[in-house]
């Protein structure tokens, strides 16, 4: 009878990074997707800048940016 063993190649924590070209391509994705975002919203809050409330007040807006709050 034949032993058989496996090996399973290491797979790097969620937080860890292979290579620094790996660690650019993350950041470089995670600041399209926040571009993308902000267009999909700023093109969505547009579409409505004419339509008012019965208090004449415009029903869909954009939040203000506030600095980061610790809870």
């Amino acid at each position: 009878m034949e032993k058989t063993t496996s090996t399973q190649e290491r797979r790097p924590a969620p937080n860890e990074t292979k290579d620094v070209l790996t660690e650019i391509c993350r950041e470089g994705a995670r600041k399209m997707l926040a571009a993308a975002l902000e267009a999909e919203v700023d093109d969505f809050v547009g579409q409505f800048t004419e339509v008012r409330g019965e208090d004449g007040r415009r029903v869909v807006r954009r939040n203000g940016f506030a600095q980061e709050r610790k809870v």
